[in-house]
C-alpha cells in the first residue's frame, strides 16, 4: 500500500481597513469560520491593521480555500473567503450603525 500526504500549508496575509475613512483597524478578531462554527484560535490585527493566518489543512488535490469571520465592536462583522494562500489582500470593515 502506498500513502502519500495530502496536507497543505494555507496562509493568508492581509490589511483590515475601515471602508468610510481608509484607515487600518486595530484589535480586529480575525476567527476561521466553518459554516456556522468558528475556529478557537484567534489572531487580532496588529496596529497597522495587518494579520497572518496559517494552518496546516487536508486537500486530496488542492488546498481548500480559507473562510475568516473579522469582527470588532462598533463595526459590521464579515466573512470573506480567500485562496488558500493569500497575499497583499485587504479586508474593508463598515462602521455599524449608531446605537448598535
Amino acid at each position: 500500500m502506498l500513502f502519500a500526504s495530502c496536507d497543505c500549508v494555507r496562509e493568508v496575509q492581509a490589511v483590515v481597513l475601515d471602508t468610510s475613512t481608509g484607515q487600518a483597524v486595530e484589535a480586529v478578531m480575525v476567527r476561521e469560520a466553518h459554516g456556522q462554527e468558528f475556529e478557537i484560535a484567534r489572531i487580532q490585527t496588529d496596529i497597522n491593521g495587518h494579520f497572518t493566518f496559517r494552518d496546516i489543512s487536508g486537500g486530496w488535490w488542492h488546498c481548500p480555500d480559507v473562510v475568516l469571520y473579522f469582527e470588532k465592536a462598533g463595526y459590521l462583522p464579515i466573512k470573506k473567503q480567500f485562496r488558500s494562500f493569500t497575499e497583499a489582500d485587504t479586508v474593508f470593515l463598515a462602521q455599524a450603525p449608531s446605537g448598535r
